[in-house]
């Protein structure tokens, strides 16, 4: 039967693509199918791996794009199954909803991203919201919600293009330009629906 582990921890720089790394390249070397997901922007685990690892997606999901996409789900759906025993954790609602992103459910990861904002607004749940909305063709509200994820944490948009990031570092500067100026109630809202 196969296992999947997540290695997740709300603060960045305490080892979780060290410790994924070397743990998918100890199963690899053991002649075990390993797939890593890294779901964090920079990618780092990718990067790590190289060409000459032991970890090769292709050579240990299976035939197909198909295949990978539902292990991708998979994990997604496993995450989902620990909401009740972690309660106001946005994680696995974050993974979840990640898992429906990527194999092209944007409906499902919106509501699965909402979910994550019921346990406490965090600039990573707005920035996959907004790439929910980007899903669905719904371009005011993925911009909503990128510019509110910008507001809270400007370093965020770094996993943006560069010209959707500095169009969004723009706005955020004429917000705060307005906000010292006292033209400036509310930080900007995220989408209602």
């Amino acid at each position: 039967m196969p296992r999947i582990i997540i290695v997740g921890n709300q603060k960045g720089g305490v080892g979780k693509t060290t410790i994924s790394v070397h743990l998918a390249t100890l199963w690899a070397d053991q002649k075990k199918r390993v797939l890593l997901v890294d779901a964090d922007p920079q990618g780092s685990a990718y990067a790590w791996l190289g060409e000459d690892s032991p970890v090769d997606t292709a050579q240990h999901v299976g035939p197909g794009i198909g295949d990978t996409l539902r292990q991708v789900q998979a994990v997604g759906e496993l995450a989902l199954s620990t909401t009740t025993a972690l309660p106001g954790d946005p994680r696995p609602w974050m993974i979840g909803a990640s898992s429906f992103l990527v194999t092209g459910q944007p409906q499902r990861a919106l509501d699965f991203y909402r979910a994550a904002l019921g346990t406490g607004e965090r600039s990573e749940i707005d920035l996959n919201l907004g790439r929910a909305y980007a899903g669905l063709n719904r371009r005011d509200a993925a911009d909503a919600a990128l510019l509110r994820a910008g507001w809270i944490s400007p370093e965020i948009l770094a996993s943006l293009p560069q010209p959707s990031r500095d169009a969004l570092l723009v706005k955020i500067a004429d917000l705060d330009a307005d906000l010292r100026a006292g033209r400036l109630a509310a930080p900007p809202p995220l989408p209602s629906d």
